[in-house]
């Protein structure tokens, strides 16, 4: 991954399509595949989402219907960061900043 952002999540240095699997800090994983396909280890929460990724802009992921603002830092890292709108009926549900840092799974 280069510090380009987002826009160089599927590609590596020469341009080639990339699959790229993150382990985040929160103990979960994503598979971002080159065909823009997406997988997680929390599937069953996206199952009403579809199963797709695509960067529509530099520094902005799209994961099924949710935007996220992502970079790619200098120690390679992937960061993610959006603002969660609290919605429904659940109980003490509560609007936040939800920040994530992914690595490279080996």
């Amino acid at each position: 991954m280069s510090g380009r952002g987002a826009n160089s999540l599927g590609r590596d240095s020469a341009g080639a399509s990339t699959n790229f699997q993150f382990c985040w800090n929160t103990g979960h994983w994503s598979y971002f595949m080159a065909d823009g396909s997406f997988t997680s280890d929390r599937r069953e929460y996206f199952k009403k989402r579809p199963g797709h990724w695509r960067a529509p802009q530099p520094g902005v992921i799209e994961i099924g219907y949710s935007e996220r603002q992502a970079e790619s830092l200098p120690n390679g890292q992937l960061h993610e960061y959006w603002y969660a709108l609290a919605h429904g009926k659940e109980k003490g549900a509560k609007s936040h900043d939800k920040d994530f840092w992914g690595t490279v799974c080996n």
